[in-house]
């Protein structure tokens, strides 16, 4: 890992730990389907000229027994990945391969497939890039990082010419797997396994690996690694966040396979940006905050190194930024590292009954499988088609019984604790009158839940109402209603977040999708707070 942290840097624990693996997600600026991911350090400065490394070199010895790794046996992670079988490799990189397995927790030795905890096994490649003066710097300073954004190393085999590292695994672990997730991201090796400077020395030399989208073209050009590489990386995510694409995709024509230099030419231009902007934000997201972002990311970008800024600066630290957000919404974050936080997807009536086969395609394009945590579907699904295609979308789907739904076995009311709130659902025609507030209220309190969650009606509401929430996501599919034969086709996205759930509308009116948002908070009134 390229060491170019001054000693202010993001706060790390090198003191001992355990070699239970956080769990947590993190990023790799790999495409393929490896769970090492590649580094993007995103340290903080002092503003001191001066560069401070770890502590003083140790020696191969003393690295190599420190009781803060587990020293493998090759059989041992033979074992633990079932003989480096195909079917266990997960991704393969310049350094070697890497293959999922298994180990005992308390005992650090190999497990059946599917029990134990998960672990990522680097094997490297004899006539791969990385020496055994890289490899054991790796281990180095791996083994003495403990912080919530590194994934843990857990331990290590060297024997004979053999060089392994067993890492936590973490799951779906490409970075364009995570950028719009709600994660708490986290960083290893960039393929630069060298000791940071030293002395006056501002830099360190290393061969050029990884992932070229992220690189800093003076890297690129003379292996030499600073802290602006850094910087000039985290631009290019910042950029991947604002536009929905990858730094390189070959998918694309021309220009447009490298995200940087098809995109910086507009990040400078208020009145041309939204061509780069995320085509899945349908254009809504407060433009002034998108121009920030962008202009920061140029910034960074820049060709010449100097001129970029030091992540101590301000403009890091203290405007809302505004990241793109499961290419769905922007949400404003106060950090580099997103907050983690929890998308329910709110649907109503579809069918009245059979009336429409499916949603309309603009909502369809928003809704991306594995994006999700949460559905809940107040009824009227009607047919097994629609089941199926919101399990698509997110396995944990939650269903009450409509007036035309046929199956049973959907109950009239249901509950489910998420976060800090307690949401209650149901179609709502069991409610007389239909949609009184009153009769809602009632029901709210029966159910004993923060936000009730209601349909038939088929029009989107959103109010507090008795120290509650209410909300209405409206017909999916625009379905007629005894109300009114005119609806406007609307889903609610519901973004929780600690003890704030933030309620985004989306209805198709006139043929474009337009988004609205109201905030709510808990607070100490709210029925299952107090």
């Amino acid at each position: 890992m390229g060491n170019c942290l001054d000693s202010s840097a993001a706060k790390v624990d090198v003191t001992q730990g355990s070699h239970t693996p956080s769990g947590a997600s993190r990023v790799s600026s790999k495409t393929s389907r490896s769970s090492v991911p590649s580094t993007l350090t995103i340290p903080s400065y002092s503003g001191r000229s001066n560069f401070e490394c770890l502590p003083t070199p140790r020696t191969e010895g003393e690295i190599l027994s420190s009781p803060n790794l587990k020293a493998f046996t090759f059989n041992e992670l033979k074992n633990a990945t079932r003989n480096f079988r195909p079917d266990s490799l997960l991704g393969e990189g310049g350094f070697g391969y890497v293959f999922k397995g298994w180990i005992d927790e308390n005992t650090m030795t190999a497990a059946k497939p599917g029990s134990g905890m998960v672990i990522a096994v680097k094997k490297l490649k004899p006539e791969g890039f990385q020496g055994h003066k890289e490899w054991l710097t790796e281990v180095n300073y791996l083994g003495q990082l403990h912080h919530p954004n590194l994934v843990k190393l857990i331990g290590y085999c060297l024997e004979g010419e053999n060089r392994l590292l067993a890492y936590e695994f973490m799951p779906k672990g490409s970075l364009e797997n995570h950028l719009f997730r709600r994660f708490q991201c986290k960083t290893l090796d960039f393929g630069l396994a060298k000791a940071g400077p030293t002395g006056d020395r501002t830099h360190v030399s290393t061969q050029v690996m990884g992932t070229h989208g992220y690189a800093a073209p003076e890297y690129v050009a003379t292996g030499r690694l600073t802290a602006k590489s850094d910087v000039y990386s985290f631009g290019v995510v910042l950029l991947e966040l604002l536009s929905g694409r990858r730094a390189v995709d070959k998918t694309k024509v021309g220009a447009e396979q490298n995200l940087v230099e098809w995109a910086k030419p507009y990040l400078g231009d208020k009145r041309r940006l939204f061509r780069i902007m995320d085509t899945k934000l349908g254009a809504q997201y407060p433009q002034k905050g998108a121009y920030m972002a962008a202009n920061l990311a140029l910034q960074c970008l820049s060709s010449e190194a100097k001129a970029r800024p030091r992540m101590s600066e301000d403009k890091f630290r203290l405007f809302p930024w505004l990241v793109a957000v499961d290419r769905l919404i922007l949400k404003s974050v106060t950090h580099p590292v997103l907050k983690r936080m929890v998308l329910v997807l709110a649907i109503g009536d579809l069918h009245i009954p059979h009336r429409a086969a499916d949603l309309p395609p603009k909502f369809k394009s928003m809704l991306v499988p594995g994006k999700i945590q949460h559905i809940i579907c107040t009824g009227n699904l009607c047919i097994k088609e629609v089941h199926d295609y919101l399990k698509s979308l997110c396995p944990d789907l939650h269903i009450t019984h409509g007036e035309y739904d046929e199956d049973s076995r959907y109950p009239e009311t249901k509950t489910l604790s998420i976060g800090q709130f307690k949401l209650g659902i149901c179609h709502g025609h069991q409610v007389i009158p239909w949609g009184d507030l009153d009769s809602l209220a009632m029901l709210q309190r029966q159910l004993d839940v923060d936000i009730l969650v209601t349909g038939h009606t088929h029009q989107f509401k959103a109010y507090k109402h008795e120290g509650g929430v209410v909300i209405n996501p409206g017909s999916a599919t625009g379905a007629y209603s005894s109300f009114t034969y005119d609806v406007n086709p609307s889903f609610v996205l519901m973004d929780i977040d600690g003890l704030r759930v933030v309620v985004y509308v989306y209805e198709l009116i006139d043929g474009e999708v337009k988004v609205d948002k109201i905030d709510f908070k808990k607070t100490a009134t709210t029925r299952s707070s107090s």
